[in-house]
């Protein structure tokens, strides 16, 4: 014993040996832990890519059955369920590339899921021009999937049927940011196409189309407000808030 240090046998003091002990400990408990959270990153980019490649694969087939398809209705209702499956694999795409892999960028999956639909839809596409106007939104797969479908009815939508056959120079536009007044979501898709027929409810309605654009709204815990007018176009409106547990993050 030197004044108040203990020495080991090796003349070392054994309360450094102790501190040493306990940093070398931590040390390979860090290391452990990166290593692990590098493998649960390795993993969900795994997963993600391999659910986007199964999507593609049941898109591929989608189209595949459709061109045996003689009658024009059947073969529209594949072309539509073909472009949904694209609007979720897309999401999985995003999110493989993803630097966190828990939220995407969606504004710049809009401009990527835009292109898809007008390719889609080239030939309703014809004539009409499409304006973005889109802010930096991070959402996470719980929201980005649903917004995604909504945009893909919507827009599909008003390609086949808000600019009939003579009408050109038609405009369709797409939104997303946030409403400063109640710091809420706010995606916006409209045209300036013929309008939704004033009998038609979107909350009654048979269009398969419109009911999931109702029923995906009512899944992401927001609101959906519809207005259009003969002649004069439709502007749909969904606000929606960030989860619970994302705010408090």
């Amino acid at each position: 014993n030197v004044g108040n240090i203990t020495l080991d046998a090796a003349g070392q003091p054994i309360g450094m040996y102790g501190i040493q002990m306990d940093i070398t400990e931590r040390t390979h408990a860090e290391a452990q832990m990166r290593s692990s959270l590098q493998e649960k990153e390795t993993l969900l980019k795994e997963i993600h890519h391999r659910v986007k490649n199964n999507l593609q694969i049941i898109s591929s087939l989608l189209s595949l059955q459709a061109d045996s398809i003689s009658d024009p209705y059947a073969w529209a209702q594949f072309r539509d369920s073909q472009s949904r499956v694209r609007s979720m694999a897309l999401i999985h795409e995003r999110l493989y590339r993803s630097g966190s892999l828990a939220r995407i960028d969606f504004a710049t999956y809009l401009h990527d899921l835009v292109d898809v639909l007008l390719h889609t839809y080239s030939h309703n596409a014809e004539g009409v021009t499409l304006q973005m106007k889109t802010e930096s939104v991070l959402l996470d797969i719980d929201q980005a999937t649903p917004c995604g479908l909504i945009v893909n009815e919507l827009i599909s939508n008003a390609l086949k049927h808000a600019f009939p056959s003579g009408k050109i120079g038609g405009k369709i536009g797409v939104e997303i940011g946030r409403d400063e007044a109640t710091a809420a979501y706010q995606l916006v898709v409209w045209d300036d196409g013929v309008g939704i027929p004033s009998e038609v409810d979107i909350e009654h309605t048979t269009s398969l189309g419109l009911q999931l654009v109702s029923s995906l709204a009512r899944q992401l815990g927001g609101a959906i407000t519809v207005h259009t007018s003969p002649g004069l176009g439709t502007r749909v409106v969904v606000y929606f808030s960030e989860p619970n547990d994302s705010k408090g993050a």
